[in-house]
């Protein structure tokens, strides 16, 4: 059983645009035994879809924040209201969290953005679209506003250095807004290309690093990893696998 350090509620929920109906998506990272770090055994996340869980080992976690996965940054920066579970090595990740704050998580939401806009308002099946929303509103809304929401977080990153996973109440009602098809494609298309160009333009101009200090987070992991097995309680309340 691998002990949980960290779970918290992502999705719609941590974004304020849940609808009624939607679900929550659970998220977290585990510390894998001893084994998984120095024999030959892999753990790389565990996974419940019936309860829409992902818990992820610390090297796979650690590897996807390197990157800039949002879903990743979702999970360390997300409101106190909805972190689940931590413990003390929990609020050490968290405490460390700023330092996977780069230009990559820049990269990654624009290439997805640019690559998917083109696709927003088709039905095909091998599009990946969701084609009763396409049918009924004209074009993809779940992606529509899952765009404009990532966009804007990037630029809010690029302006000040800060990743807000919750949303401002006047942008939740944008985006839900979109969400609900109440927003033309054509005025989606227009936010979401004036977004495109933002980021663009605050490139030049940022702070943010280009990508993360690897030797840092190493040097971090290491002794993380040290003081984990050293110390550690073993009867953590939220084991996997």
């Amino acid at each position: 059983m691998h002990p949980i350090i960290l779970k918290v509620r992502t999705g719609s929920h941590c974004h304020g645009t849940a609808l009624p109906t939607a679900d929550e998506d659970i998220r977290g990272v585990c510390i894998p035994d001893e084994h998984y770090f120095l024999g030959i055994k892999t753990f790389e996340q565990y996974e419940n879809k019936e309860t829409d869980t992902v818990i992820y080992g610390w090297q796979k976690f650690l590897h996807l924040a390197i990157k800039g996965n949002m879903s990743i940054m979702n999970i360390m920066f997300v409101h106190k209201k909805d972190i689940l579970f931590k413990d003390e090595f929990g609020d050490r990740l968290l405490a460390f969290r700023e330092n996977f704050l780069t230009g990559k998580i820049i990269n990654a939401a624009y290439g997805f953005c640019k690559s998917q806009i083109h696709k927003m308002a088709r039905s095909h099946g091998d599009c990946g679209n969701r084609k009763e929303l396409v049918d009924k509103y004209g074009y993809d809304t779940k992606f529509a506003y899952h765009a404009v929401m990532i966009t804007n977080m990037s630029i809010d990153l690029l302006k000040s250095g800060v990743y807000q996973p919750l949303r401002s109440p006047s942008e939740q009602k944008l985006l839900l807004s979109i969400r609900k098809g109440e927003i033309p494609h054509e005025k989606v298309m227009e936010i979401l290309q004036q977004n495109l160009l933002t980021i663009k333009t605050l490139e030049i101009i940022t702070d943010l690093p280009k990508e993360p200090d690897g030797e840092k987070i190493s040097e971090f992991s290491v002794n993380f990893l040290k003081d984990y097995f050293k110390y550690a309680k073993r009867d953590n309340p939220n084991p996997v696998g």
